[in-house]
């Protein structure tokens, strides 16, 4: 029997460069949406560029002017409201 870090080195090893690319993005994209309440200007062009339906989901906030603007994500902001 193999092991699953041998399987796992047989599948990375036919990944395109492009298919890497493409893992990279979705795992960036999974983790600006799923796991941060805030996001930079540059993270929600990169997050509505991936999935335009994602548009709904963030509000621009523009009281925090000496760090920029950002964007936050009213899904996880809810979700920490409710606890």
């Amino acid at each position: 029997m193999r092991s699953s870090t041998y399987c796992l080195t047989l599948i990375l090893q036919k990944m395109t460069e492009l298919d890497y690319e493409n893992l990279i993005e979705y795992q960036r994209y999974e983790n600006l949406v799923n796991t941060k309440e805030f996001v930079s200007e540059k993270d929600y062009k990169f997050i509505i560029g991936y999935d335009p339906l994602e548009k709904e989901n963030w509000v621009k906030e523009s009281w925090h002017y000496e760090e920029g603007e950002r964007y936050i994500n009213l899904k996880l902001y809810y979700q920490k409201l409710k606890k």
